[in-house]
């Protein structure tokens, strides 16, 4: 583990959102929870499903082959490949599906 990845994990390995999703809850407002099958930060099942049980209804789930920050893996595990594809081809940049599922969570939940 890199010095960076270090920091994080010492920064984060006690982080716990329960009491804001709980808080969020009683107000019902509309969540979408991505999330990236290749994520080293976080355990996507367990993630799921506290969301869905704390949300209920109120949160869409979507998964992608994606890192955490919803890059395609090979982006994020390459400095400079990621930086040659947010150069010449910037939405290559997120996992495929990613920027769709963004546009049509917002269209579904915009007011008229």
């Amino acid at each position: 583990m890199d010095a960076d990845r270090w920091g994080f994990a010492l920064r984060n390995f006690r982080s716990d959102a329960t009491a804001d999703l709980r808080a969020s809850a009683d107000r019902h407002v509309p969540v979408l929870l991505t999330l990236g099958t290749q994520d080293r930060n976080v355990d996507v099942a367990e993630t799921e499903s506290t969301y869905r049980r704390i949300l209920g209804d109120d949160v869409t789930v979507a998964r992608f082959h994606a890192a955490h920050s919803m890059a395609r893996p090979v982006v994020e595990d390459s400095d400079a490949l990621g930086m040659l594809t947010g150069t010449f081809w910037p939405r290559a940049l997120l996992a495929p599906g990613v920027l769709d599922t963004y546009r049509d969570f917002l269209e579904g939940v915009a007011p008229d």
